[in-house]
């Protein structure tokens, strides 16, 4: 064998790697979620870029991750928002089993009633709460009224990266009450939808006026864990 050779060709793979690490570096500049950059705001710079070329439609919707969902939904209108929430009931009528003829009658009540209940004033959402509580139990109401669409993104990791999407196996998958990044996840003065502990707020997260509770009209304030919070 040609020592020589040889040597000249390890060189020459050696450099098309750092040209081809260079070349997925620059494939993605900044837009990486990070410690100092939470992926919420990954989300609303995405949904900025956009230009108004959101999803509409419920199939199209649930494609995305949580966290672009919720970004998604804040820039949606009044009347697309409700368009969604009507899908999301009809569907779990058309598909979850069990439900009871009560329960049903919440649900086809709520649908008759949006958009009113998305813009509801804070005794009128407050008595919402009391009634989903009284009719479904936990778990059953963050899938109904706490996730807007399926629990897990329903778009093919391939295809949600090559929209920009900052997304991996793990984020793709990520349910109501469990955002990363900073994001701050749960209602610490709403609703609980945290699984198996509570919503508390120690200032570690970036909180939004919206996208957490009944309906993602409450704050998103706190964070998933620790004891019951002091009431």
């Amino acid at each position: 064998m040609n020592v020589r050779r040889l040597l000249k060709g390890l060189g020459l793979l050696a450099g098309l790697a750092a040209l081809s690490a260079g070349i997925s570096a620059a494939s993605w500049p900044d837009d990486r979620p990070s410690a100092d950059r939470p992926l919420c705001e990954v989300a609303r710079e995405w949904v900025i870029s956009r230009e108004g070329n959101l999803p509409t439609t419920l199939a199209q919707f649930e494609r995305y991750p949580m966290t672009y969902r919720k970004a998604i939904y804040n820039e949606l209108s009044l009347e697309v928002r409700a368009q969604l929430w009507q899908a999301h009931i009809a569907h779990i009528l058309d598909t979850k089993a069990g439900l009871s003829s009560g329960q049903e009658s919440l649900l086809r009540s709520a649908a008759s009633q949006l958009p009113e209940i998305l813009k509801a004033d804070d005794a009128t959402m407050s008595s919402w709460d009391i009634n989903i509580a009284e009719h479904f139990s936990r778990s059953d109401a963050r899938e109904i009224f706490g996730t807007l669409g399926a629990m897990n993104a329903t778009g093919e990791l391939e295809s949600l990266r090559a929209e920009g999407i900052q997304v991996d196996a793990e984020s793709a998958f990520e349910a109501a009450g469990s955002l990363a990044n900073a994001t701050c996840e749960c209602s610490a003065s709403g609703t609980n939808y945290c699984w198996f502990t509570y919503c508390n707020y120690n200032g570690a997260c970036e909180p939004a006026p919206s996208g957490c509770g009944n309906w993602w009209g409450q704050a998103c304030d706190g964070k998933c864990g620790g004891e019951r919070p002091v009431q």
